[in-house]
């Protein structure tokens, strides 16, 4: 009760419930932000493996693009940059 009442002072009009609002709206906007994540994480996970891949094309240049990745062949070594799905889709 004292919170609702030191809230009521803050702000008259809504009181508690502008607070409760408030954080409602940035639990919705943090689901959202963790359901493309995780679409992300599945979309990756079907990705084919980077090493089958390189090995079985032929490479023409030091890079390979992919859907959502892009793999970087530098003297032996492999690295993999990865896009988020909202990127790869307006592209």
């Amino acid at each position: 009760m004292v919170y609702e009442a030191n809230a009521r002072v803050q702000d008259p009009v809504y009181g508690c419930v502008g607070a409760i609002s408030s954080l409602q709206h940035q639990l919705d906007g943090l689901r959202a932000q963790l359901a493309l994540a995780q679409a992300e994480v599945a979309h990756l996970r079907m990705l084919p493996s980077p090493t089958t891949c390189a090995a079985s094309w032929i490479l023409d240049s030091d890079d390979v693009t992919y859907p959502a990745a892009t793999i970087h062949m530098k003297a032996g070594s492999i690295a993999i940059s990865t896009v988020l799905i909202m990127d790869v889709v307006s592209q």
